[in-house]
């Protein structure tokens, strides 16, 4: 149970870090969407100084020639006769970064419900789990009170058992100190020896020749 409880917190940490990557890409999306034209100017720019190869890459691969028109920093200069392309890469360029930033936005809004959807399934086994224990708390804790209260049903007859025991002792004791009080009282009047005088006479025969 504690190993499943683990895999899933980290699956909810590495479910966050993606989240907050996405955000993060996200935002500089939102940011850079309406300033599309400024940064692609100064890239141009950048690479028009630094790697001329690169620019002539984009015209060839946009089938255009400079930035703004076939003159602005166009390679070769004369690209526009070479290679027969009478615009500038702006608005392709543009258009394509544009659609970038969209397939950027729809893939982060499906990976974005992909991960609600694990986070909802993660949440519910967290729900599981913590049901699962506390059940099985209750249960040990209803267990345990069945328990007690067996134990206490059993202390409560053996109790009983022993109060009956000294009633029945009490009873006995009783009528024992009745019986003797009795038979006290029976010698002093005596009548306990004249009834067994009385009783010895009349079952020993009459002397012989008295008839």
């Amino acid at each position: 149970m504690n190993e499943k409880r683990w895999v899933l917190w980290l699956h909810v940490f590495l479910l966050l870090v993606i989240i907050a990557l996405q955000i993060t890409v996200g935002s500089v999306a939102f940011v850079y969407r309406n300033q599309g034209d400024e940064v692609l100017d100064n890239a141009w720019g950048r690479v028009y100084k630094s790697d001329p190869r690169v620019i002539l890459d984009l015209e060839n691969f946009f089938q255009c020639c400079g930035f703004e028109h076939v003159l602005d920093r166009a390679i070769p200069v004369t690209c526009a006769l070479d290679l027969r392309y009478m615009t500038g890469c702006r608005e392709n360029i543009l258009t394509a970064f544009q659609d970038s930033l969209q397939a950027i936005g729809v893939i982060g809004a499906i990976l974005g419900g992909i991960e609600l959807v694990s986070l909802l399934g993660a949440a519910i086994l967290f729900h599981r789990f913590d049901k699962h224990r506390y059940d099985q708390e209750q249960d040990g804790e209803a267990s345990l009170v069945r328990a007690l209260l067996e134990a206490h049903h059993v202390d409560r007859q053996i109790e009983e058992a022993r109060r009956q025991r000294e009633r029945q002792l009490e009873y006995e004791a009783l009528a024992g100190q009745v019986r003797s009080q009795t038979l006290a009282r029976a010698r002093e009047e005596g009548l306990l020896d004249r009834g067994s005088s009385q009783g010895k006479g009349s079952r020993d025969p009459p002397p012989y020749g008295t008839f």
